[in-house]
């Protein structure tokens, strides 16, 4: 993998946006194992998403959404 997780998010952000229930895209830390980096789609619990995406691991941040206050 030669592309920073940041470029690989945005050639496929649409992609990911366009999956019903998915409201935002970002990269960090996995919440489930310690240390890796991966792609974190947050989305209504159950959304399915796919388990990578050129090569980087997706999970899935479970949200009922976001507000702005």
């Amino acid at each position: 993998m030669s592309d920073e997780p940041s470029e690989v998010i945005a050639r496929h952000r649409d992609e990911l946006l366009g999956i019903e229930g998915v409201s935002a895209v970002a990269w960090g830390l996995s919440p489930t194992v310690a240390g890796r980096a991966c792609i974190l789609v947050y989305g209504l619990p159950g959304t399915p998403v796919p388990e990578s995406v050129e090569g980087i691991s997706v999970e899935l941040v479970p949200t009922e959404g976001f507000a702005a206050y």
